[in-house]
């Protein structure tokens, strides 16, 4: 039992080891007070100050503090006068970044601005008095309207208190709440030195211990705060800090929050970023409690998602030394207030963020705080990876309000305005909402609270009453008077709170409230077998906070995991802010940016859809014994909503349109090219201009003796087959490049068509000759064979009759058809570096197949009729030069279709072998079939000029020995005498010379004749030789289908080679 002393007296308990040995302070810790009768408490107890007037020495209200039945717990029983009532006050230390520390100057709190330049980093004048952080007045002022609201039993106006007990408890209890305000300055040390130095004060009804503490903000102020208040017994609550490790309850045994843990912010992330398709994120992160917390999860996240997303993260330190500004060293900042160049943790971020830069990705997260907001995006400008075709996430790190007030109002054009167009930021929120928070102060006038029943919504209203009630806003500001350490030379007086809820305080007000209900609830059931407690421990209300508050809070519904006491990411909204950039009011050369509400990250009740893949699968393959069950909730991203309809997000060029995640792939197509193309249209073009001259050769000299034994049909068949092969090159060096899909998938299948049909034409008349000549000289008993134009067509038909079946059933079966590939080569992404185009189809292997065995052995077989002709030596060596070209045709395939199959991923390789195997073909055959007559033609005509020389030269001599050429001369031309002419005279002498010549020639070659030393015949006769072991058959004629006429063999020897004349 507490002990009552009489008014005016003041008694203390205690020991020495009261700073050193909390829990034994506690115990013997028996303190009262009386108060004077001087009446300084408020007549209205629902005046905002009412209970921190009950505080005072003279309030009229006599305190008792816990005694012996009351260790563990801070509550004080204030009792009026005349005993009629009776309050048990609980305080609750708020833990607050008001500023910097007391290094910070300028702007107010020392953020990195963008300056009035380009090259300014924080807007400073050293002289400046230090200005609290304007969103950290707003969420004082949130703390204590929940206070407030609590103390006069508002809450229900508020919020929606759905456990029965737990509202019966509420309304039914006496416990109110007061507040003290400490400035952590964001820094562990200074919050670990303050919590210290309240907890070891002895207790006073007006500097009372802490029942509970709300805070801090930066998860690294909280951990060692954390601890301490957990060995103190006192529960702890924050509001923002994030960090997975508080969830370690042996080391973090009463800490709890109404924020989810970063483990549930990250997953909002990746989500996002999946619905956008990104596979590939580049991070950058702070060192400390909250931003290596939050990388973890993010990198875990990423990992676990389907498709996964590949993560590369780099990190700076937080640099947050005592008397630093923006979280940097006052070593870091120069005497005008710019960051210096060349400082550690400078050059941090510059190595950082060039880290980055050689990931080569376009989508960024960055787990930073505001404070090192504008260094991370002037770097990141500087080195060409913010602006245009990036960007941007920030994430819950940076203050959505003191990011649009005390950061982004930049200089125009700018790299800080053109780096901060576009980013976004995905934070937590209280609710879904489509206002926009707008840059102008003006604007800021948000939508009338709808009465939809969410405690999101009432809460809006709420503020909004109390911003209206002058009494309300005077005590808000009245109460950061008090903050410790004291904010010198800052009129709070002066503080302007925001016309609308920003996003903290919806978590600040429900942190209060949680508080508040579970002091409540322990002090009416904490009890054993739910007895009341009248003095309940911090233990008791812990455990009631965990186990038994639930509320439809100003963040929507309050869930607290029992067994981490994190709050439940389902239970939250996060919400997408897109940066927009607006021209300032009064501010001509500035901008600040519109903060553009897109997406919304809510839960909403599971259905089949969206049982996953993974679940069913392994239910099938008996991994898990029971069917996969529908989820109760899953969390989706969904599109906010304006009168438009669905906000898209604006990125940094201006367009609703995400950039690409990677830049463009450096990929080879391997195309044939235009050096590669024209190569094999110049052989092409040769073909056909030696088929063409060949055409027009054998047109000409058609007459020839030599054209005539050769045959003008076999002749004409070569070149145009040589003809049709050559254009078989055109389609060939088809590509994307030159001609659309369906004209390339065309071209796929003329070519085959061009080159077979075109080699049909060219071998059958090659394998006619061959096969004749072995058919004649190989059968003693033939004596003439008649070689008509059927003969020579029929060989031609069964080919082509072959080749046009297959080709034709390949066209309509499975015709080839262009299509691109990749090859075995990837860049650091796993993205195809090269790749090639070819002709294929999915069952052409087998048409390929028959083609070429079909044409390749009836190659095989004319070479082998070459080969039984080789001993053959037919007038003009036709049979020769035949066997030559057809051998050089096989040659030509067997090396070029291996080669083929080889460089099938090098086009312009595959194009030129090709072509190769074509001009090779061609050339071979009209180059050895014509050049032999054509030579031949030309031997003739100079012989046929030699033997009217010779007949000349003989009429001459005749007619002089019979003495009557100059008299019959002169009588011829002019019917008398007639004197030689000097030409004549020189005729003659030279007729004379070339019989000599001819005389000799022919003394030297008995044979006479044609090309190598044969004389010509105008019956197309073919003149042999004979090894030892063959007879020859000599002057064996074929009969030409222009004559009546054939000739029979002449002579049969197996003597030496005869000689004709």
């Amino acid at each position: 039992m507490g002990s009552t002393i009489k008014e005016g007296t003041h008694r203390k308990q205690g020991n020495k080891g009261n700073s050193q040995a909390r829990g034994t302070m506690r115990s013997l810790a028996f303190l009262t007070f009386a108060a004077s009768v001087a009446a300084a408490v408020p007549s209205d107890p629902s005046a905002p100050d009412y209970y921190d007037a009950i505080r005072e020495d003279d309030s009229g209200y006599g305190a008792v503090l816990p005694g012996d039945d009351g260790a563990g717990s801070n509550m004080i029983r204030f009792t009026s006068e005349d005993g009629d009532t009776s309050y048990r006050l609980a305080d609750v230390t708020a833990l607050l970044p008001y500023t910097f520390g007391s290094g910070s100057t300028a702007s107010g709190n020392g953020l990195i601005t963008g300056g009035d330049d380009e090259d300014q980093a924080i807007a400073a004048e050293s002289d400046a008095a230090v200005r609290p952080r304007s969103s950290v007045q707003d969420h004082a002022a949130a703390l204590l309207l929940a206070c407030y609201h609590f103390n006069t039993k508002k809450l229900t106006d508020t919020l929606d208190i759905k456990d029965e007990v737990l509202a019966k408890a509420y309304f039914e209890t006496n416990v109110r709440l007061t507040a003290s305000l400490y400035d952590t300055q964001f820094s562990p040390i200074e919050s670990t030195r303050l919590l210290t130095k309240v907890l070891d004060r002895s207790p006073a009804r007006d500097k009372p211990l802490p029942q509970a503490i709300v805070g801090a903000y930066r998860s690294a102020c909280t951990s060692p705060t954390a601890i301490l208040s957990g060995v103190n017994g006192i529960p702890q609550i924050s509001y923002h800090s994030s960090g997975t490790d508080f969830d370690n309850k042996e080391q973090y045994p009463l800490f709890a929050r109404t924020v989810p843990s970063s483990g549930g912010d990250a997953q909002a992330v990746v989500d996002y970023l999946q619905s956008l398709g990104i596979k590939y994120l580049g991070v950058i992160f702070v060192t400390d409690a909250f931003g290596s917390a939050y990388q973890k999860s993010l990198q875990d996240a990423a990992g676990e998602a389907n498709p996964p997303i590949r993560t590369d993260s780099v990190s700076f330190s937080y640099k947050s030394a005592s008397g630093g500004r923006a979280g940097f060293t006052s070593a870091e900042i120069g005497p005008d207030g710019e960051l210096e160049g060349g400082e550690e943790g400078s050059q941090e971020i510059k190595n950082a963020i060039q880290s980055l830069k050689h990931t080569k990705y376009k989508y960024f997260v960055a787990i930073v705080g505001e404070e090192h907001y504008s260094r991370v995006m002037r770097e990141a400008y500087a080195q060409d990876i913010a602006g245009k075709d990036y960007v941007w996430l920030f994430t819950g790190g940076v203050d959505r309000r003191t990011f649009q007030d005390e950061i982004a109002q930049y200089k125009k054009d700018t790299s800080l305005a053109i780096a901060t167009q576009g980013i976004g930021l995905i934070q937590v929120e209280g609710g879904q909402t489509s206002d926009i928070d707008y840059a102008n102060p003006s604007e800021r006038k948000g939508s009338a609270p709808t009465d939809d029943g969410s405690g999101y919504q009432r809460f809006r209203k709420s503020w909004r009453e109390a911003m209206n009630n002058d009494n309300l806003v005077k005590y808000f500001r009245s109460k950061q008077l008090e903050i410790e350490p004291a904010v010198g030379g800052y009129d709070f007086n002066t503080i302007e709170f925001s016309a609308d809820p920003s996003q903290h305080m919806y978590f600040v007000y429900d942190a209060i409230v949680s508080l508040g209900l579970s002091m409540s609830h322990a002090t009416a059931r904490g009890g054993v077998n739910g007895t009341t407690l009248e003095y309940p421990t911090g233990q008791n209300i812990y455990d009631s906070l965990l186990q038994n508050v639930t509320f439809e809070g100003a963040s929507s519904d309050v869930q607290i995991d029992p067994n981490s006491g994190t709050r439940k990411s389902e239970s939250v909204t996060y919400t997408v802010w897109n940066a927009r950039q607006v021209n300032l009011e009064g501010e001509e050369d500035k901008v600040g940016f519109d903060l553009v509400p897109t997406s919304h990250y809510v839960a909403r009740k599971g259905t089949k859809d969206d049982i996953t893949e993974a679940e069913v699968q392994a239910a099938k393959d008996g991994e898990d014994a029971e069917e996969p069950q529908i989820p109760e909730i899953v969390m989706e991203w969904v599109a906010a909503k304006d009168d438009a309809g669905d906000r898209a997000f604006v990125y940094a060029d201006g367009t609703t349109v995400p950039p690409e995640e990677l830049p463009p792939a450096d990929e080879q197509n391997n195309y044939i090219g235009k050096s590669g193309r024209i190569a094999g249209l110049v052989l092409m073009g040769i073909v056909m201009l030696l088929a063409f001259l060949a055409m027009t050769w054998t047109a000409g000299y058609q007459g020839s003796r030599v054209v005539r034994a050769s045959r003008p049909l076999f002749l004409s068949l070569v070149s145009v087959g040589c003809l049709i092969m050559a254009s078989a090159i055109i389609p060939l060096s088809q590509e994307e490049t030159t001609a659309s899909k369906a004209k390339l998938d065309s071209a796929c299948m003329t070519a085959p068509w061009l080159y077979v049909i075109g080699f049909a034409v060219a071998f059958s008349a090659l394998f006619t000759k061959t096969w004749t000549l072995n058919k004649v000289f190989r059968n003693p008993e033939i004596d003439c064979i008649v070689v008509t134009w059927k003969d020579l067509l029929k060989t031609l038909a069964a080919l082509l009759i072959v080749n046009v079946a297959l080709l034709l059933s390949w066209t309509l079966v499975s015709p080839l058809t262009w299509q691109r590939f990749d090859k075995d080569s990837e860049d650091q992404f796993g993205r195809t570096t090269e790749t090639y185009a070819t002709c294929t189809s999915e069952k052409s292997l087998p048409f390929v197949i028959v083609i070429i065995v079909v044409n390749l052995g009836a190659l095989l077989l004319a070479n082998f009729q070459a080969y039984k002709a080789r001993d053959i030596q037919t007038e003009y060596q036709e049979s020769r030069y035949v066997a030559i070209s057809m051998a050089s045709i096989l040659q030509a395939w067997c090396m070029g279709i291996p080669i083929m199959i080889v460089v099938k991923e090098a086009p312009q390789a595959k194009f030129f072998v090709e072509a190769g195997i074509i001009f090779v073909t061609c050339t071979a055959v009209l180059l050895l079939i014509f050049t032999p007559k054509l030579l031949a033609v030309r031997s003739d005509r100079r012989k046929e000029e030699e033997e009217r020389r010779r007949n000349r030269l003989r009429d001459v001599n005749a007619r002089a020995g019979r003495g009557q050429f100059d008299d019959e001369e002169e009588e011829d031309n002019h019917g008398g005498k007639k004197e030689q002419h000097p030409q004549d005279v020189d005729d003659l002498e030279k007729d004379k010379g070339d019989e000599q010549v001819d005389n000799t020639a022919d003394e030297e070659n008995p044979q006479g004749g044609s090309l190598n030393g044969q004389e010509s015949s105008a019956a197309a006769t073919f003149e042999t030789t004979a090894t030892p072991e063959m007879a020859v058959r000599q002057d064996v004629a074929f009969k030409d289908v222009d004559t009546s006429t054939s000739l029979q063999p002449t002579n049969i020897s197996t003597n030496a080679p005869q000689q004709t004349t």
